[in-house]
């Protein structure tokens, strides 16, 4: 088994939780997810499978599309409804929508950005909310993320909030976000940093994931659709992980080159340029044909003359 399962992850559930169900299904198979959401969240998580699991890293790299629901005038320990929950000061003001729409439109573009205190970011070799969790300090360093686009959708002020949640007694300001960002880039600090700009606070209340990459929320399945006798049907193949790569087409001479680890002179007549190229991976994706499979990637070497594997991932013996 050698592919991806674009899977709607639902609420309530982590994204190991959806790893282990297909995982007990193509036993002794490998597989793993790409990009982890948050057990309140949901949205599309990628699982891959076999091989395809090399391929995670390739994932993390992709552009990703969120629709997030935040509210203005309270704040949290974990920059979300599930923590503690703190409520402005009476004397602070909430922002009107236009300011909060003026200063989304300052987003896009590289920022340096602080991770939640409870993330998995790494602090002297254990987990930060790990720490958190213990009553430790928790002091992270900001980092460069990118930000793409970002869209207010909704807004309004929620005058009786109790109805959503009991703990919040005072008004709140409710918007609706969309936003495309790169890898790293954590969606509560968007909140949290937002609230802080207006001196009110702020929290993400909600997360959808609709996009990784080319792999949209319309095309996800339910993992309770899941059964062992459709998996092969469902499970996407592993070229469209790097649809947006370069691709080489091969010979069966040359996938035996590729599985010793040996480079292969390139045949210009033999590569193919996609309709959206990537801007950001100079990786050159191998196909076999007939079937057409992923095999390789690999990279362009002695000014673009031969093809040097990187990864291979089905490797083809030499015939006795």
């Amino acid at each position: 088994m050698y592919g991806i399962f674009n899977l709607n992850k639902p609420a309530g559930v982590t994204s190991r939780d959806c790893v282990n169900q297909i995982q007990r299904m193509i036993r002794p198979v490998k597989c793993g997810h790409a990009g982890t959401l948050d057990p309140t969240a949901t949205g599309v998580l990628l699982v891959c499978a076999g091989p395809a699991t090399r391929l995670m890293d390739l994932i993390h790299e992709s552009s990703k599309t969120y629709v997030a629901e935040f509210l203005l005038g309270i704040h949290s320990n974990t920059d979300d409804i599930s923590g503690e929950l703190t409520a402005m000061e009476s004397s602070v003001m909430l922002p009107n929508v236009a300011s909060v729409q003026r200063q989304l439109q300052t987003l896009p573009g590289a920022v340096m950005q602080v991770p939640p205190a409870f993330s998995a970011v790494h602090i002297n070799g254990q987990r930060a909310y790990q720490v958190a969790r213990d009553g430790g300090h928790v002091e992270l360093t900001a980092r460069e993320v990118m930000i793409h686009s970002v869209q207010l959708q909704e807004a309004e002020v929620l005058t009786d909030p109790t109805s959503r949640d009991p703990r919040i007694s005072d008004p709140v300001l409710r918007l609706s976000v969309e936003i495309t960002c790169g890898s790293g880039t954590y969606i509560r600090s968007i909140a949290r940093d937002l609230g802080r700009y207006f001196g009110c606070g702020g929290l993400m209340s909600a997360l959808i994931r609709t996009r990784i990459g080319r792999f949209r929320i319309e095309d996800a399945i339910a993992p309770a659709d899941l059964q062992p006798e459709s998996l092969s049907q469902l499970m996407l193949p592993p070229q469209q992980i790097v649809a947006e790569l370069t691709h080489y087409s091969c010979t069966e001479r040359e996938h035996l080159d590729f599985s010793c680890g040996r480079r292969i002179p390139v045949d210009p007549d033999r590569i193919r340029q996609t309709e959206s190229p990537s801007a950001t991976s100079s990786l050159i994706a191998v196909l076999s044909d007939q079937p057409e499979q992923l095999i390789a990637l690999a990279e362009l070497r002695d000014g673009g003359r031969f093809l040097q594997p990187c990864t291979v991932f089905i490797r083809r013996l030499p015939r006795p």
